[in-house]
């Protein structure tokens, strides 16, 4: 009867001790912390990922959001079809010249794929091609 005379009166509950909940209560107070936890963490890597994108040269549209659903939701590599392994892994693919953003890649895949994308002048791509070939050792 304390407890709803006070709602009543204004008077703020008294938060209660361990000792004074129950196991239920105590495990649901336990449950909240650790999800506020885990949502603080998400949180701070959501802000790390689309800082570092930012700095890597991707450019946004004012849909960071987006695309940071998308990287988080996708379970394979869109251009060899192999599961990450685990989240360092998982790559947000982009142009290296014009820094749209193309896929969520694998690490092996990005490191491997042409740094060109199809909305750049066709001569930047040919000179990706003829570097790339340059490069490589017959």
């Amino acid at each position: 009867m304390a407890n709803i005379r006070s709602i009543f009166d204004g008077k703020p509950k008294a938060k209660k001790t361990k000792s004074q909940m129950s196991v239920r209560e105590i495990i649901k107070e336990e449950e909240r912390i650790e999800l506020k936890k885990r949502l603080q963490k998400e949180k701070k890597h959501k802000k790390d990922s689309i800082k570092r994108w930012r700095k890597a040269g991707m450019k946004f549209n004012n849909d960071e959001d987006d695309y940071y659903k998308i990287y988080m939701e996708k379970l394979e590599c869109f251009s060899c079809g192999n599961c990450f392994i685990n989240r360092r892994n998982r790559q947000l693919d982009h142009c290296h010249h014009c820094g749209i953003p193309r896929g969520i890649i694998c690490f092996k895949c990005n490191i491997n794929d042409l740094v060109y994308c199809l909305f750049c002048p066709m001569d930047t791509f040919m000179k990706s091609i003829k570097k790339i070939n340059e490069s490589s050792i017959c």
